[in-house]
């Protein structure tokens, strides 16, 4: 089975309806289906080029931001550089599928306390 129909079968056709409104059709969900593929493969490819950017950069960053003394521009740059890999991996695990209790719909349950 390629990896083209297995990320066909795990969309669920109300997502297809709500970007593009009317009644899904084939090609509509093939479409969004492939943009989706498309997506996840540059988030990865994206993560993977900045990691490979941090580790062959790594030792001049030393002799060069480490060695200095604090500053904004030394904390931001910092921030900026150990951050935003984890937000990306974040980003990625949570538009992967895998992530697990981030529906925007509530259970019944859940409601059921709210109301009562």
């Amino acid at each position: 089975m390629s990896s083209k129909s297995v990320l066909t079968n795990a969309i669920d056709p109300r997502l297809i309806q709500s970007i593009f409104g009317g009644r899904p059709t084939l090609a509509r969900f093939i479409s969004v289906s492939e943009a989706i593929y498309a997506t996840r493969a540059s988030n990865y490819a994206l993560l993977t080029l900045l990691v490979w950017d941090m580790i062959i950069t790594f030792p001049r960053e030393i002799e060069v931001v480490w060695k200095s003394k604090w500053t904004v521009v030394k904390v931001l740059f910092l921030l900026n550089r150990y951050v935003t890999p984890w937000f990306m991996a974040a980003h990625i695990w949570a538009l992967s599928g895998r992530a697990v209790g981030l529906s925007d719909k509530r259970s019944d349950e859940s409601e059921s306390k709210r109301v009562g």
